[in-house]
């Protein structure tokens, strides 16, 4: 991974321009997310918990997006992404809290390790969002591709899985 890292900065160097930069950095994140995804099916048999991340990501990406249209008036950064706003983030991350309490006690869990395991993870769903759109303002694209129309590209529907699923290996290895 290391080798990865050092051969992707070397060759955007090497070419100097914003987008191979860009586009090494991306690259990174997302073979690191695909390792550690792979790393957590490996480790952690139980597809539930793949589930209640689907879930959480999902389910924070629609009512952030639902509470920002209905409620949102602070614009969060309006220079990287000009449609998000503190409100519905804040909806987003709210919404996560039932989500997982009702995961943690159906599953008899420890409800708080898993109510701040949710909450971390909507921030972070967020954060991932925020920096695939500080990407794309940087190369001046609009969509990363047209695979899944209205969406802004595949790459925007899976955003928010850049950091959670990193974390949620590491809330895994803490926990269990």
């Amino acid at each position: 991974m290391v080798f990865h890292f050092v051969l992707c900065v070397l060759a955007g160097l090497y070419f100097f321009d914003l987008k191979n930069l860009v586009f090494s950095t991306l690259s990174i994140l997302i073979i690191n997310l695909i390792f550690c995804l792979f790393y957590l099916l490996t480790i952690f048999d139980n597809i539930n918990f793949i589930l209640l991340i689907i879930m959480l990501i999902t389910f924070h990406d629609i009512s952030a997006y639902l509470g920002g249209k209905t409620f949102g008036k602070l614009k969060i950064y309006p220079n990287i992404s000009p449609n998000k706003t503190l409100e519905g983030t804040i909806i987003g991350v709210i919404s996560s809290i039932p989500l997982t309490y009702f995961y943690s006690t159906y599953f008899n869990l420890e409800t708080i390790n898993y109510l701040i395991f949710g909450i971390i993870l909507s921030f972070l769903s967020s954060s991932g969002d925020l920096l695939v759109s500080y990407f794309k303002r940087r190369i001046n694209v609009k969509d990363t591709g047209s695979l899944i129309p209205g969406h802004g590209g595949f790459l925007d529907r899976f955003d928010g899985y850049i950091f959670c699923i990193p974390i949620s290996l590491l809330f895994i290895k803490i926990f269990n």
